[in-house]
């Protein structure tokens, strides 16, 4: 079963967060809407609002250099691979609907044309995991432009320590997941777990803007599609170098989309933060113990805040630049320290 529908970012602003029983399977295009806007007083922890009349206009981001904005008409399709109820298929529709004109506005960016929504089981997460990485790792070393049989045997070795290694993570993780783009064949698609938000007790405020965290992947890769394989190029690439001399593009990655996830929530409530709020429903215990268990933490939480600090300094624009010029990736020392980064850069 699946569910298609077109907006246009120009239009559709924020989070019109209706509940309409649309029959599973049919084509319905959104209706237009203005944009993000929270309610005075409106309790953060609970639903987001069905309407957002007399609400109080948010501050709008910094101008992109006056340079006019293309409109660009942008589709998602929801394919509920896991057979989820149809009111978790209205859930993720909805939210959808909020999530990418948020992602939209706060990174600036331009949006695919169509984006792939995929309700998946854990158990399907894993195997499209595996699949990701293998297409992954292939293109990170094809990108080095290496001989064929170096090529081969790096792109052998790396695949067989990748996947088992990513297999066994990904199996570990999966009931934290919020969100993942999983690149497939056919292209990426941005992948939803109903079994992790009831780990996690996601409100429609925290799964909304995981969303927005996983729609800014996309534009990223939008705008430069290397960075998909970015990790395992540079990875490669920096593997005798010292730790903090090697680049980071993890950090960049994640935490441009964190940046804007963080954003997202300061729109829909007013408090800027990618956790829970204090009245929020507690996660499960599991969720609890994998994330203070998960490896990757450093990504999110250091890179939001070297991102913050290269939009302070030059905006969109430098953001944009940062993230489509390879030679401007931050080592794992600059992402700790933005100044040294901005001093090397102060020309850009």
């Amino acid at each position: 079963m699946k569910t298609t529908l077109r907006f246009r970012p120009g239009l559709l602003r924020g989070p019109q967060l209706r509940r309409a029983r649309r029959p599973r399977g049919i084509r319905t295009p959104t209706k237009a809407v203005g944009p993000p806007q929270r309610l005075a007083g409106h309790d953060p922890c609970s639903p987001l609002p069905e309407t957002i009349a007399n609400a109080t206009p948010p501050e709008e981001p910094r101008p992109r250099d006056n340079r006019p904005t293309t409109e660009r008409s942008t589709m998602f399709t929801i394919h509920n691979d896991a057979n989820a109820t149809a009111d978790d298929q209205r859930r993720y529709e909805r939210l959808m609907e909020a999530a990418i004109p948020l992602a939209a506005d706060l990174s600036q960016l331009p949006l695919p044309d169509r984006i792939t929504v995929r309700i998946a089981t854990p158990q399907q997460f894993v195997a499209w995991q595996v699949e990701h990485y293998k297409l992954i790792i292939g293109r990170g070393v094809d990108s080095l432009g290496l001989g064929g049989v170096k090529r081969r045997l790096l792109k052998t070795t790396a695949t067989m320590v990748g996947t088992s290694k990513g297999r066994a993570m990904t199996a570990k993780y999966a009931p934290m997941v919020q969100g993942a783009i999983i690149w497939r064949s056919e292209g990426p698609a941005l992948v939803v777990m109903p079994d992790s938000h009831a780990e996690s007790r996601g409100t429609d405020r925290l799964v909304t803007c995981c969303l927005a965290h996983e729609i800014t992947h996309l534009a990223q890769f939008e705008l430069n599609p290397a960075l998909a394989y970015a990790v395992m190029r540079f990875g490669l690439q920096d593997k005798k170098a010292a730790h903090d001399e090697r680049r980071a593009p993890a950090a960049v990655i994640e935490g441009h989309a964190s940046w804007v996830q963080a954003r997202a929530s300061e729109r829909l409530c007013g408090i800027a933060t990618r956790d829970r709020l204090d009245d929020e429903p507690e996660p499960s215990e599991l969720f609890t113990r994998l994330t203070a268990e998960s490896p990757r933490t450093d990504a999110y939480d250091l890179g939001e805040k070297f991102i913050a600090a290269v939009y302070n300094h030059g905006g969109f624009q430098l953001i944009e630049r940062l993230l489509k010029d390879e030679d401007l990736m931050p080592t794992n020392r600059e992402i700790q320290d933005p100044a040294i980064w901005l001093d090397r850069h102060q020309d850009v």
